[in-house]
C-alpha cells in the first residue's frame, strides 16, 4: 500500500512538472503582446479593381458583377458620343454604386484630356509670339545694317569741307529756294536703333497677340432621385466605398432646404420666400 501511494505521489509530481513546463507563464511586459496574438484578425478592405473601358479608367472597390460591367460599359459608350441612355438594372444589382463609378471616370479622364489640349494650346501660341518677335528684330536688324552702308558719318563730313582755293574771308551768301534739306540721322548704336523699334513692337503686340482662351469648363453631374433619403446614401455610399472625392452639394425645394428663421416654420414656405426675394430681404 505504501509503495503505491508513494508511486501515486511521484506520478502527480511528475505529471505537474510537466504541464508546468509545457506552458511557461509569460512575463508581466509580455501580457499586452500576447492579447494581441489571441485577439481576431482584422479584415482589411480589398484593393479597387481597375477596369479600362473606351480608354477610361475606372476604379472599382470591388470585383464588379456581371451586370455592373455592362452597365458601366453602357454608360461610357453613351457619355464619349453625348448619347441619351435608358439603363435598367435588378435591384439589389449595385446599380448606383456602378453609376457613381463610371460617371466619375468619365469625368476624371475628361479633365486630362482638356488639360492636355489646353496645354498643348499655351505651347503653340508661345511658339507663334516667339516666332513672329525674332522675325521683327531681325527686319529691324537689316533695316539698321543697310542704313550703316548708305549713309556714313565721313561722308558728311566731306560734303561740307571746304576746298583749299576757295576764299577764306568771303563765303558768297546762297538764294534761298524755298526747299528744305531733310535731316539724316544715323543710330548712335545697335541699341538706339532697337529702342527706336520698341513703339512698333508694342503697337503690334496687342492687335498680334491672341487673348488667352478660358479653361473649358469641366461637365457637371446631376443625379436625380425621388426621395432625400436616397441622395443621403448615395452620397455615403460615394464617400465610403469609392477612391473618388468630387465637390458636391445636395440640390431641393424650398420646402426641404429652407433655412430661414421665419421662412422655415411657414406653412406657405414657396410664397413667403418669394416675397422676401422680391423686397431683397432673404
Amino acid at each position: 500500500m505504501e509503495e503505491r501511494r508513494s508511486l501515486r505521489k511521484s506520478f502527480q509530481e511528475w505529471l505537474s512538472t510537466k504541464r508546468n513546463s509545457s506552458t511557461p507563464q509569460p512575463p508581466l511586459n509580455a501580457t499586452a503582446t500576447l492579447e494581441d496574438e489571441h485577439q481576431p484578425e482584422v479584415v482589411k478592405p480589398q484593393k479597387s479593381h481597375t477596369l479600362i473601358m473606351e480608354s477610361v479608367r475606372v476604379d472599382f472597390p470591388l470585383k464588379p458583377y456581371p451586370a455592373q460591367l455592362q452597365m458601366m460599359s453602357k454608360i461610357i459608350h453613351a457619355l464619349n458620343r453625348s448619347e441619351n441612355a435608358l439603363l435598367e438594372s435588378p435591384t439589389g444589382s449595385g446599380k448606383s454604386l456602378a453609376l457613381l463609378c463610371a460617371a466619375l471616370a468619365w469625368r476624371d479622364n475628361e479633365r486630362k484630356k482638356l488639360a492636355e489640349k489646353d496645354a498643348q494650346e499655351r505651347e503653340e501660341r508661345a511658339k507663334a509670339m516667339l516666332s513672329a518677335a525674332t522675325e521683327e528684330l531681325e527686319n529691324v536688324s537689316e533695316k539698321r545694317a543697310r542704313n550703316e552702308e548708305i549713309i556714313r558719318p565721313e561722308d558728311l563730313f566731306k560734303r561740307f569741307k571746304c576746298d583749299d582755293t576757295s576764299f577764306d574771308d568771303f563765303q558768297p551768301n546762297q538764294m534761298f529756294n524755298g526747299k528744305k534739306i531733310a535731316e539724316i540721322s544715323t543710330p548712335a548704336s545697335p541699341s538706339d536703333a532697337l529702342s527706336a523699334s520698341e513703339p512698333a513692337l508694342a503697337s503690334a503686340a496687342p492687335s498680334e497677340r491672341e487673348k488667352p482662351t478660358a479653361f473649358p469648363k469641366i461637365p457637371r453631374i446631376f443625379v436625380g432621385s425621388r426621395t432625400h433619403k436616397q441622395l443621403t446614401q448615395l452620397v455615403s455610399e460615394l464617400k465610403r466605398n469609392t477612391n473618388y472625392s468630387p465637390r458636391m452639394t445636395v440640390l431641393g425645394s424650398r420646402e426641404q432646404l429652407c433655412i430661414h428663421p421665419k421662412v422655415s416654420k411657414s406653412n406657405n414656405k414657396a410664397e413667403d420666400c418669394s416675397n422676401l426675394l422680391d423686397k431683397q430681404a432673404c
